[in-house]
């Protein structure tokens, strides 16, 4: 059992193998639909690559490196505390917002859009337009629309659009031509502008251009869309922006004006918070100025005129307390407006970047430094968070109710603070009572010089302090560095070409010109229920094959008398030699030639046979039983017109009137004669079998051409006389059904002796050879030029 499954598995590869084989060979036939289609595949790829607008990816790196904890100079100056720091996803939140992108976009100034027409559309003229836009107002010309500008002189142009736009749900037609001269102003119900040549471009007077008004909120959208930002490394500081264009130049330029725009945001934001300090202590001191001017004179003028130089020692200690108690007390005051200041601004965020820091106005409380330090991050977070993300996304909720939990406990920290101020501020108004009663002891003089001195002391400690901390915001502002920087630029020589492929377009192109018909005639050949190789046959049927003709490009009936040294001719010997070998015709013997069906060559069978059989020195018999369409009397030039074997039928003729000796020796022909309108009754009546008896006696084989078998019963009644029956089965025209027609009259014993012809076969890998392009063949078809073929009249004579 195993060995049978060998044998059927090695059978079935061949099977297969033969199979591809002879769609190969069926596919060579036809290889200039293969040439013609793939030239086709060629041409659409080549119009495609014209079409198809390409791509390119061009890319730029930043670098920006956590320095929350580093030691860099702007840690070190940052006397503030409260400089927003941000981590690598808000930096990436950042430069994917639409704010950057917007003002990306606004800086390059890509409000026009210009480009040049062409055969396969339209090209992008970036920074080579030969035409720009003047004066013109956004509001008043139309964005996405496409205007035609065709050169008409040096002086002219014709501008044109012919557009639709889709405003509230409708559709509005925007039509309109005129001729327009260069400089003038150019104004209609869509558009208000003036058009000028570009100085050092030409105009191209054979081409026309396009220009259209971008929608900076519809453009800055695509172009969020597009951009790509993601990190080099998870582990990395690197971030990577990739965005894919048609145009390098455009992209190029508007990655690295986003990262300057990015770069920019970052250090704006932190020297808000040293511009906000400088700011405060500039109106501090505005005030504390003028106060120490007028002081300052008043002091001098009372010393002047009074000729005091000094204070007593009783004095000088007066004094020196009152100082230290105003001191604190205008320190005190100021805490007191900070934290009062502080509450106000607590549900603000954009007030709470204007807020300084604690430590400017003396205030030392570390966890007050840390909360507002904490919600100024918080607010600053929410802020860039903002950016990426919709109002109800899970982080900016969270983050939402952080800043809530924040501001409330600052809120209750505060209010202590105030409360804490507020009793400082009284405990000193009462050491400052108490010390103004030892101030009235003294004489009126000292008095009013201790008051004018205190005054101008006051107001010099205010303002040296607050030039000092000036001066710290001013060191922190200057020592401010970004938060990015760029790593990689994006430049033309980085672009990578992403499409159209156009050598894959050409294969692709090819693969599918030559695959199309290549497909079809596989499909075809799948389809195609026609017998094709003896395999085809045997699959089908036991009925063993006798012999086989090969295919002949030249359309001879009689190529056994015409072309003698040919392939075909020699097939028939092969033939006449298997049915001897076979022990055959053993005696006188009849063999019928049928056929399924017309066209399959039972005729060209049948005379070529009885021709070889003769040319052996064998009398032969060749008999037109086809009463329906004989071919046989109009290839032998006989009139059918009278006599032959229906006039036999019909006993109006006898076997020595019909039978003609032909011009081929040993070749005896009877003709169909009339046709008559009973064939299978005149066949069936007796006479038909009287005329074979008969011809027994004189002839060494009668060959019998039979009417199609599958139309009538006119070969059933032949063949019951034959000796041999043989089924004429051509390649590529009798359909593997009719195989079955043969298997029937086997099954029904109305036949004897089956046996298959295959002819027209074209293919040498089934076991026979293609007598026109293989084997000896090749051999016949030399010999036969070398002997000069003749004409069907004389090799008839000869």
């Amino acid at each position: 059992m195993a060995n049978n499954m060998e044998t059927f598995d090695k059978n079935k590869s061949g099977d297969e193998i033969i199979y591809v084989k002879e769609i190969f060979q069926r596919l060579l036939k036809v290889w200039y639909w293969g040439v013609l289609f793939g030239l086709i595949g060629l041409t659409v790829a080549f119009f495609v690559n014209k079409i198809l607008t390409p791509t390119y990816e061009i890319s730029a790196e930043l670098y920006a490196p956590d320095k929350n904890n580093g030691m860099g100079v702007e840690n070190i100056f940052d006397v503030t505390g409260i400089v927003p720091r941000m981590n690598i996803q808000n930096h990436i939140g950042i430069l994917s917002s639409y704010s950057i992108t917007r003002q990306s976009l606004e800086n390059l100034d890509w409000r026009v859009t210009w480009f040049e027409k062409d055969v396969f559309g339209k090209k992008d003229l970036y920074k080579y337009a030969p035409l720009r836009i003047e004066n013109f107002n956004p509001l008043l010309n139309l964005p996405g629309i496409y205007v035609n500008v065709t050169p008409n002189g040096n002086d002219y142009c014709i501008i044109s659009a012919n557009d639709k736009l889709r405003m509230g749900g409708t559709e509005k037609d925007i039509q309109f031509e005129t001729k327009y001269k260069y400089g003038d102003t150019l104004r209609n119900e869509f558009f208000s502008f003036v058009l000028n040549k570009n100085s050092g471009r030409s105009i191209d007077q054979e081409k026309k251009y396009i220009f259209v008004f971008n929608d900076f909120n519809k453009l800055a959208r695509d172009y969020q869309r597009k951009l790509d930002i993601s990190l080099v490394d998870p582990e990395a500081e690197i971030i990577k922006l990739k965005i894919v264009g048609n145009h390098p130049e455009r992209e190029v330029d508007f990655l690295n004006e986003i990262c300057d725009v990015f770069i920019k945001f970052g250090l704006n934001a932190k020297n808000r918070t040293s511009e906000n300090t400088v700011n405060f202590i500039d109106s501090q001191l505005s005030g504390i100025v003028d106060s120490l001017q007028s002081a300052g004179r008043s002091f001098t003028n009372f010393r002047s005129r009074n000729r005091t130089i000094d204070l007593s020692q009783q004095a000088g200690l007066v004094v020196e307390r009152l100082q230290e108690l105003e001191s604190e007390e205008s320190l005190a005051k100021m805490e007191l407006e900070y934290y009062q200041n502080l509450s106000t601004y607590l549900g603000d965020a954009d007030r709470m970047e204007q807020v300084v820091a604690p430590s400017v106005v003396g205030v030392t409380d570390p966890v007050l430094n840390a909360m507002v330090v904490k919600l100024s991050e918080l607010y600053s977070k929410k802020s860039t968070l903002t950016f990426s993300v919709q109002e109800k996304n899970p982080s900016l909720l969270a983050l939402e109710n952080e800043i809530q939990y924040t501001r409330h406990t600052l809120e209750e920290n505060l209010k202590n603070l105030i409360n804490n101020a507020q009793f400082q501020l009284n405990s000193l108004q009462q050491r400052k009572n108490q010390i103004s009663s030892q101030l009235a002891q003294l004489p009126k003089t000292e008095q009013d010089l201790i008051n004018i001195k205190r005054q101008f002391d006051l107001n010099n400690e205010l303002y040296t302090y607050l030039l000092q901390k000036r001066a710290e915001a001013a060191i922190t502002k200057a020592s401010n560095v970004p938060d990015a920087q760029i790593l990689d630029a994006a430049r033309i020589e980085t672009v990578i070409p992403l499409g159209p492929n156009k050598m894959l377009n050409y294969i692709l192109g090819l693969i599918m010109g030559l695959g199309i018909p290549g497909i079809i005639m596989a499909l075809l050949f799948h389809l195609d229920n026609t017998v094709k190789s003896k395999e085809d046959i045997i699959q089908v049927t036991s009925i063993p094959i006798i012999g086989t003709v090969g295919h002949s490009k030249r359309k001879e009936e009689l190529p056994v008398l015409t072309e003698p040294h040919s392939g075909v001719s020699e097939s028939f010997r092969s033939l006449r030699t298997n049915l001897e070998y076979l022990g055959k015709l053993e005696g006188n013997k009849v063999i019928a030639i049928h056929s399924n069906i017309d066209g399959e060559g039972k005729t060209f069978t049948a005379i070529n046979l009885a021709i070889s059989m003769a040319q052996n020195n064998k009398k032969v018999l060749l008999i037109n039983a086809d009463l329906r369409k004989p071919k046989i009397n109009s290839i032998f030039k006989i009139n059918n017109d009278y006599t032959g074997l229906s006039s036999y039928l019909i006993n109006k003729s006898k076997i020595e009137d019909i039978a003609i000796n032909s011009k081929i020796k040993n070749l005896t022909i009877i003709p169909s004669g009339p046709i008559p309108p009973n064939p299978a009754e005149l066949l069936d009546n007796g006479n038909f079998e009287k005329l074979i008896h008969k011809a027994k006696e004189h002839f060494d084989c009668i060959v019998v051409d039979d009417s199609p078998a599958s139309f009538v019963t006119d070969a059933v009644i032949v063949g019951k006389y034959a000796d041999i029956n043989l089924f004429v089965i051509r390649a590529e025209i009798t359909n593997r059904d009719h195989i079955k027609m043969i298997n029937y009259f086997r099954d029904l014993g109305t036949m004897k002796n089956l046996a298959i012809i295959l002819n027209d076969a074209q293919s040498s890998l089934y076991g026979y050879s293609n007598y026109n392009s293989k084997g000896y063949g090749v051999y016949a078809e030399k010999k036969s030029k070398k002997n000069k073929e003749l004409p069907v009249e004389e090799a008839l004579s000869s």
